[in-house]
């Protein structure tokens, strides 16, 4: 994870714990877990803040492309997925 990210992504989830005490919870184990690397040293197929990545639906075989962002920049009907979802707090750090 990149070193600017977790830090912003901490207080992100620590404002939203009880509002959203799940995802809070599941951002914060990501990011303790998380390498923390500067952004040039991170690897270009890991899931970073507004990267973009595929989905594959297996029921229906068709794939989606969505991009992590932060939940100002949420629009999924845009393709854009809000970093405050499971689905988001999941894929962070990813390859």
């Amino acid at each position: 994870m990149i070193d600017e990210e977790a830090e912003a992504l901490t207080g992100l989830a620590i404002g939203v714990e009880g509002r959203l005490p799940q995802v809070a919870e599941l951002l914060l184990d990501e990011i303790g877990r998380a390498k923390i690397c500067k952004s040039g040293s991170i690897a270009a197929d890991i899931v970073v803040m507004n990267s973009t990545v595929a989905f594959l639906d297996t029921a229906s075989g068709r794939t989606y492309d969505y991009q992590l962002v932060y939940p100002k920049d949420a629009n999924i009907s845009a393709g854009r997925i809000s970093i405050l979802t499971p689905v988001g707090a999941g894929l962070i750090g990813l390859s």
